[in-house]
């Protein structure tokens, strides 16, 4: 359901309702957005995983945009 007819009914989005171009265009799907509130929503999965880091929180900036951390192999023999 787009979002404008969730908002007249009064339902919240829910996932996958709204995509953005950059979204559909991400071969790695690694941007997402959603409802932060739905703790069974993907972004708040995300946000809520071991690689989530958000820019300057140490100055307490509340940003709302998080990042990924990448992934990088510590093992020099698998490289």
């Amino acid at each position: 359901m787009p979002a404008l007819e969730s908002e007249k009914l009064g339902q919240p989005v829910r996932d996958g309702d709204v995509v953005t171009a950059c979204q559909a265009a991400c071969p790695t799907q690694a941007i997402a957005f959603g409802n932060l509130d739905d703790p069974d929503s993907q972004v708040s999965r995300l946000k809520r995983g071991p690689r989530n880091y958000d820019l300057l929180a140490e100055l307490n900036t509340q940003p709302r945009t998080s990042y990924a951390a990448l992934v990088t192999n510590p093992d020099d023999a698998l490289a």
